[in-house]
């Protein structure tokens, strides 16, 4: 919810004249919706008896999570299923769009991920924004041409100062709203994925960028 708005501005509720109108509040919603997630369909081949295909158990043996093997060829199909479903999934969450011919495909993380949301009226949500940066090739330790969501960033700041200020910018979003305002961040909340490599990169930095002096 917010003022009234003329011309991108919010009025700012005070009034010249005692006895004249008072200035209006807009308020709303904005969200998406993921369609047709995980309606994914597949067949395993027909198989053929005379050709030993129901000694696939054998010849080229699965196993479940405990380590034992699949001796039953329904199951045997259904995790061949599985593991085909799980792996278009994991591609359509990140490259997933909903133009793409086909019943079974959703916007995933590319196009989720961006600025310049608006409603079906075609006023701008804000609150919907994603935060991009931009980090322009550089280390961990930063540098010049860094960018938060096309506005520059200063060349002194590493990476795990610009990642606190995210974490600060979301939960001063959530504090703005009335329903989230007095929820507290649960594990979970936020996930970073990354590159395995990068991911001992960033334990380490963090790990010496805490115990340095004057930092918080």
């Amino acid at each position: 919810m917010r003022p009234d708005q003329t011309r991108g501005e919010c009025s700012d509720g005070v009034i010249s004249d005692p006895c004249g109108d008072a200035e209006g509040v807009e308020w709303g919603g904005c969200g998406f919706e993921l369609r047709n997630f995980g309606r994914l369909r597949l067949k395993t081949p027909v198989r053929d008896i005379t050709k030993g295909d129901l000694k696939l158990c054998v010849n080229q043996p699965l196993y479940r999570l405990d380590g034992s093997p699949i001796t039953d060829m329904m199951e045997y199909d259904m995790s061949l299923i599985l593991r085909e479903i799980i792996m278009h999934l994991q591609r359509q969450l990140v490259t997933g769009h909903t133009t793409t011919p086909g019943d079974g495909y959703f916007d995933g993380l590319q196009q989720l991920i961006k600025t310049n949301y608006t409603d079906p009226s075609g006023r701008r949500c804000a609150s919907m924004d994603s935060i991009i940066i931009e980090w322009n090739h550089h280390t961990l330790a930063g540098g010049a041409g860094i960018t938060w969501n096309g506005a520059p960033v200063a060349a002194t700041y590493d990476f795990v100062q610009v990642l606190t200020a995210v974490l600060r910018n979301i939960k001063q979003r959530i504090s703005w709203s009335p329903a989230l305002g007095g929820r507290q961040p649960q594990v979970g909340d936020i996930v970073l994925m990354m590159p395995t490599f990068l991911t001992s990169c960033l334990l380490d930095m963090y790990t010496c960028w805490s115990q340095c002096v004057n930092q918080t």
